[in-house]
């Protein structure tokens, strides 16, 4: 079954999920933004070895997810905007939200997996470590907020916070194992 919605993917990475959207669910209209030339380069590559039907469009830019000049061939009327595992390095996360309320259909949604701080850093040598752990993951420190200024910045843009989910069970304690 096709699915003509329009489907714009920012942050994505190599191109492994858009192979997803393209062969899972059958997304006909679909674009993207990444940061990373070599990673855009290796995402094409990707699409372009994939079986996909004729009726495909894609299209993928390589620029900033928080620029306004990278969204002007994205139409006001996007029906899915996906930032996986990647918001937290956008450099202007504020921005971006604008951006994903200017363009996202009324009905539209924007799905995101990000950071969300559990509540506001108490101590000094807290904030320090943190600022260090941002700095050494190429993360800026502003991205990182409580869900209730989460909240306050999507309305900002626009946006309506509908639903959250904490998986840092899934992510952390693994991660931690590993390390």
């Amino acid at each position: 079954r096709s699915n003509n919605r329009t489907v714009l993917d920012t942050g994505f990475g190599c191109g492994d999920q858009l192979k997803v959207w393209l062969e899972q669910y059958q997304v006909n209209n679909l674009m993207g933004i990444n940061l990373s030339t070599s990673q855009t380069e290796m995402a094409k590559q990707l699409i372009a070895r994939s079986n996909l039907p004729d009726s495909a469009i894609v299209q993928l830019i390589t620029g900033d997810c928080c620029t306004v000049e990278n969204w002007k061939t994205v139409p006001n009327d996007v029906q899915r905007i996906l930032a996986l595992d990647c918001l937290y390095h956008f450099q202007n996360k504020q921005q971006y939200f604008k951006l994903c309320g200017k363009h996202l259909a009324s009905d539209g949604v924007l799905a995101v997996s990000d950071l969300v701080l559990h509540k506001p850093i108490g101590n000094l040598f807290h904030k320090c470590l943190l600022k260090l752990i941002c700095a050494l993951s190429h993360i800026p420190y502003e991205n990182l907020q409580t869900l209730e200024a989460y909240d306050k910045n999507l309305n900002a843009a626009g946006l309506q916070l509908v639903q959250t989910k904490d998986v840092s069970d899934q992510v952390f304690i693994p991660f931690g194992i590993w390390l």
